[in-house]
């Protein structure tokens, strides 16, 4: 409804997250790496304790602290464990998107309405994901493919919270239109987003029991919501 009211005289630019923003996709990637680390005899973050990081940090990071503890912090060896680790993650992922993976409260309205309006709308999605992962998900949800304009992993250099990837979006897609708007879902992602427009929504999921009880996007200058409706 909010969509159908906006003015058909104005054009939009909307960048949108992916993980979290426009799909499901959670509870796929942390039972993926579970599997990889598992087969590894390694421990691994609880689901909560996933949630929380991936809100906070970038989960690279996290990988590389494990590669070089494993590699003794031998450079060369610890870049093997990570592209291994990274194989298998991707295999176990292709198996979880098809079962876990769908589209956030109504997200398929709003992919439809961007479809529908390309002559005043336009829309990219930035995501930290390669383009491998965003290809299985985009497997899983064929509706994301009304979205034709993808910013992935490989086209910039720094991942979020630097501001790196969704100014490459701006580079590569902005054609001056009149209002340019930010979708995102995670406290990483907000602080990417926030140089490249004042405009954030972030999309909160009403069963994110780890986001409701921090209650971090209270703290942002930006707007809150749960349903693209």
């Amino acid at each position: 409804e909010r969509l159908n009211g906006m003015n058909r005289g104005v054009s939009y630019f909307l960048m949108f997250d992916l993980d979290g923003t426009l799909v499901h996709t959670s509870y796929a990637h942390y039972r993926s790496y579970l599997e990889v680390f598992r087969n590894r005899g390694l421990s691994f973050m609880s689901y909560t304790e996933w949630n929380q990081y991936i809100n906070y940090s970038n989960i690279h990071t996290y990988l590389e602290n494990v590669a070089a503890e494993l590699a003794q912090h031998d450079l060369v060896q610890m870049e093997r464990i990570l592209s291994d680790i990274r194989n298998e993650k991707l295999a176990a992922f292709r198996t979880y998107a098809a079962a876990y993976v769908s589209l956030t409260k109504n997200a398929a309205d709003m992919l439809r309405f961007i479809e529908a309006n390309s002559d005043t709308v336009s829309a990219v999605v930035v995501t930290n994901s390669s383009c491998s992962t965003t290809e299985i998900i985009r497997e899983a949800v064929p509706e994301l493919n009304k979205i034709t304009k993808w910013c992935v992993r490989e086209t910039y250099t720094a991942p979020k919270p630097h501001p790196e990837s969704y100014a490459k979006a701006m580079e590569m897609y902005y054609c001056q239109q009149d209002y340019v708007i930010g979708f995102e879902n995670t406290c990483i992602g907000y602080e990417s987003l926030r140089h490249s427009t004042p405009i954030v929504y972030l999309y909160i999921d009403e069963n994110d029991k780890y986001a409701n009880t921090d209650n971090w996007y209270h703290k942002k200058d930006a707007f809150i919501f749960d349903d693209y409706r």
